[in-house]
């Protein structure tokens, strides 16, 4: 350890490395350690712009109003969830996820309103 640094065995105190992906947020991981670390999950989906996409089973949850950010988060926190979809705009479901359930379709065009499709990386 640095000199003066007041934690024996760890240079990296402050400091968070990311692994590589599109980056969405962070989730507290319960891995057990021998130090003062705090450990992540990323967050992860692959965004595909202007695409819906199906879930296999019924939805996990409807009409979840929040950023893309919320709903990946939400999804994550759900054992069922396997990706959703979000509307951003034009039409009446703008603002909205909906997270699908038992397995995701391959996204397909969508023209009815502006929306993304988030598969888990």
């Amino acid at each position: 350890a640095p000199s003066g640094s007041g934690h024996v065995g760890n240079c990296n105190i402050g400091k968070c490395y990311f692994k590589g992906g599109t980056f969405i947020g962070a989730y507290p991981h319960p891995l057990e350690h021998d130090d003062d670390t705090d450990c992540y999950e990323s967050v992860r989906y692959n965004k595909v712009s202007g695409m819906q996409c199906w879930g296999l089973d019924d939805n996990v949850l409807n009409d979840y109003v929040g950023p893309a950010e919320s709903c990946a988060l939400e999804c994550f926190e759900r054992d069922d969830c396997v990706g959703f979809v979000r509307v951003n705009s034009g039409s009446e479901f703008a603002g909205k996820c909906y997270l699908r359930g038992g397995g995701l379709e391959k996204p397909e065009e969508w023209s009815l309103d502006n929306r993304d499709c988030y598969q888990p990386m």
